[in-house]
């Protein structure tokens, strides 16, 4: 898949009133890291998941306000941690693009972790899966990865994802 990393003044002025330069240094560092390596994290999240994105070529907008997965957005921050956005992002474009909220493994993940707030859920498998292809790719940042938000839905995924074996066995994920 082709990502093509941009800036919109539009976009960006409407997340936020202060001006920013427009980051030309992180676009060039982001489309490299992903002209290197984006490759071999696709066949990687395919192995893990059995998943292929759907689509070809997307837009990614760098911004200074919040990473988010529709439009792909990521925002302008450490440049490991806007990779690591990245792929957090990536992931729920993933599952989004193959309908994979719609799956049996799916509704039984939301069965079994009922209890838990929607953003949980969702984060218990996107989490998962971004563990295990860092495990593979970027060990480095496993710990960095884990410990970036303190939003609570986060914070509750990475505590569920202690033991993981169960989500690991209702996503069918492969863990090799």
């Amino acid at each position: 898949m082709d990502i093509k990393f941009t800036f919109s003044v539009p976009y960006q002025a409407s997340l936020s009133k202060r001006g920013v330069d427009f980051p030309a240094h992180e676009i060039e560092v982001l489309s490299d890291f992903w002209k290197k390596d984006g490759k071999l994290i696709e066949e990687i999240l395919k192995k893990i998941t059995g998943l292929s994105f759907v689509e070809k070529s997307i837009k990614c907008y760098l911004n200074t306000e919040s990473s988010i997965s529709d439009p792909l957005s990521i925002k302008i921050e450490d440049i490991d941690e806007m990779k690591d956005g990245l792929i957090h992002e990536l992931i729920h474009q993933l599952i989004v693009q193959n309908a994979f909220d719609s799956t049996d493994q799916w509704k039984m993940l939301n069965k079994e972790y009922a209890e838990e707030v929607p953003a949980t859920r969702v984060h218990l498998a996107v989490h998962r899966i971004h563990y295990l292809l860092a495990q593979k790719l970027y060990p480095h940042r496993l710990k960095k990865i884990m410990t970036f938000s303190e939003w609570p839905a986060y914070v509750r995924s990475w505590e569920i994802l202690e033991h993981p074996e169960k989500v690991d066995k209702l996503l069918k994920l492969s863990t090799k």
